[in-house]
């Protein structure tokens, strides 16, 4: 099954419709309709979190082979979102620069969420310090079928948006060390079945080796720029710096609290006394 998503294996759809068509009778619904659905109800289960999978609005004639619909489907509802969003914040950002990895911000102040919404897996945000990421189950199918589809999208690079490119390279900037995976992974934003942290770091680190994205169309290029300013804002750091240093546990909060009472009540008695 793995062989019909293989990216050098793709055959012209219109081909696969005429094979189809020879094991239907005369009254049956047209083969293209026909084998679209049964096209993506037998692949989706490859599709990390396939329950985000929308039905097809392709025109079958439209289709240039599996590998292809089964990616303009998966990325269909994302598509017109960043068309969305574009629209909205093309006239004050254009320029953008790379983010840090999941550890450093966090040492930033910024917190990962585990998006709810049952919504794309490319949808990720960025409001208020929180990064809210859609889950991410990871298998040991995960990197060939992202690895296809990365190709599939090099091959059509300058005509078509890179969505699934850009979520990888947006993955990769958050992780750098298995720490990023682990932090990740208690959020939720991760679900590892493949049951090692440093296998998911080295899997994305290498992934995006050799892989173009255009600077100008990255999908995730106004999310970085506010993450950026997010991290450029020293009270941010700072306030970051005091909850990990003084407030980390219950224990060094009571602490705090006891000092300042104690503080207040010497202040008191210093008071009086001079009274």
């Amino acid at each position: 099954m793995r062989d019909l998503l293989l990216f050098e294996n793709q055959l012209p759809f219109d081909i696969l419709v005429k094979l189809f068509d020879m094991t239907k009778d005369s009254n049956q619904q047209s083969a293209s309709d026909s084998i679209v659905d049964l096209a993506l109800s037998t692949l989706a289960k490859w599709v990390p979190s396939f329950g985000n999978l929308p039905p097809s609005k392709i025109p079958p004639k439209n289709v240039d082979h599996l590998l292809g619909l089964l990616h303009d489907t998966w990325c269909s509802s994302f598509a017109e979102i960043v068309s969305f969003r574009e629209n909205i914040c093309a006239s004050y950002k254009s320029k953008w620069s790379t983010i840090k990895c999941a550890t450093e911000l966090r040492e930033a102040g910024i917190k990962f969420k585990k998006a709810t919404a049952n919504g794309p897996l490319f949808d990720i945000k960025f409001e208020k310090g929180i990064m809210t990421i859609p889950p991410l189950e990871i298998d040991d199918s995960t990197e060939w079928f992202f690895r296809n589809m990365i190709a599939y999208e090099q091959y059509n690079q300058g005509t078509e948006p890179t969505y699934v490119t850009d979520y990888v390279i947006f993955i990769d900037y958050l992780i750098d060390s298995p720490k990023d995976v682990k932090i990740l992974c208690d959020c939720g934003v991760i679900d590892n079945f493949l049951g090692d942290d440093t296998m998911i770091s080295n899997m994305f680190n290498k992934m995006t080796n050799h892989v173009n994205t255009s600077p100008t169309r990255f999908c995730y290029r106004n999310v970085f720029i506010d993450v950026n300013e997010h991290c450029g804002h020293h009270w941010n750091t700072w306030m970051a710096d005091l909850r990990h240093n003084y407030f980390n546990t219950p224990w060094s909060i009571i602490s705090v609290v006891c000092a300042f009472i104690l503080m207040v009540f010497a202040m008191i008695q210093a008071i009086w006394s001079i009274l």
